[in-house]
């Protein structure tokens, strides 16, 4: 009997985790130029609260023709993030932006998933600001969690191995 309800806890959360990711993240493509995206992503700072990794600032700086870097600073933290997000133009309308948060010293698996998270949080910072709308931390947060549940058997065995 408690198996039954071990299996069906099991296949209940793989569904719940399932449903959380969805499918592969689409390009961010907007209907506004690449120069005009790149402008109003240096422009933009915003605060984000309720992802779970306390009051974040991101802020944007332009880099070059086609790309901003994204700064992400932690209330109280004097370190920051940065990505990289370039800017293509699809026509002269339409442009796609690709986040990129990779870090130098990369290759563990926690560092992988923080990495992830804070694609997470840029693609909504970049969606929202060019399609003009507030911030949906909710998706961000339940796609959060859903990548540290997916990601626990790496993060699991990279901690046993550093225990060792």
């Amino acid at each position: 009997m408690i198996g039954k309800y071990a299996l069906g806890s099991l296949t209940i959360g793989a569904v719940s985790v399932g449903m959380a990711i969805g499918p592969p993240d689409p390009p961010l493509t907007f209907n506004r130029s690449a120069p005009a995206a790149i402008a109003r992503l240096a422009a933009r700072e915003r605060i984000v609260e309720g992802t779970g990794l306390g009051s974040l600032t991101l802020d944007g700086a332009r880099l070059d023709e086609g790309a901003v870097r994204i700064r992400i600073a932690r209330a109280g933290d004097a370190k920051t993030v940065r990505c990289r997000v370039a800017v293509h133009a699809v026509s002269p309308e339409t442009s796609r932006a690709e986040v990129d948060c990779s870090q130098a010293r990369a290759g563990d698996a926690m560092m992988e998933v923080g990495t992830q998270a804070l694609t997470l949080i840029v693609r909504e910072h970049v969606a929202a600001t060019l399609e003009d709308r507030p911030y949906d931390v909710d998706r961000v947060a339940d796609r959060m969690i859903a990548l540290v549940v997916a990601s626990r058997p790496a993060i699991a065995g990279e901690l046993a191995t550093q225990g060792q």
